[in-house]
């Protein structure tokens, strides 16, 4: 994943390249400045854009959407030293119930 600031800061855009057959994606992050929750736009190579709300607060990384029939939520933990990321996305399918879908890790690399 590579991270970068566009608009002196105004935007991040993440960008990952993972192996295949996991889908190539941009996400771009910004907020109003009038909230701290931030908003970030999904697009990934296999044509599927979402948009999700996020905040980070206290080494506490939180990522969600409400759409109908596929809500998604994702919390990621800061470690200590600030070098890695643990979180885990869940998802609904009835926009009631939860289940585990994935975790993974970020570490920040030299």
């Amino acid at each position: 994943m590579t991270f970068g600031w566009l608009e002196g800061g105004a935007f991040l855009r993440i960008h990952s390249v993972p192996p295949t057959p996991v889908p190539t994606a941009t996400q771009l992050v910004s907020r109003d400045d009038s909230s701290d929750t931030y908003t970030v736009l999904y697009y990934d190579s296999r044509g599927v854009s979402r948009v999700y709300l996020m905040t980070f607060s206290d080494g506490l990384w939180k990522m969600w959407r409400d759409a109908p029939g596929f809500d998604q939520r994702f919390s990621g933990t800061l470690s200590d030293d600030g070098r890695t990321i643990e979180a885990s996305w869940e998802k609904s399918l009835d926009n009631a119930t939860w289940e585990h879908d994935f975790d993974l890790v970020y570490t920040k690399g030299e």
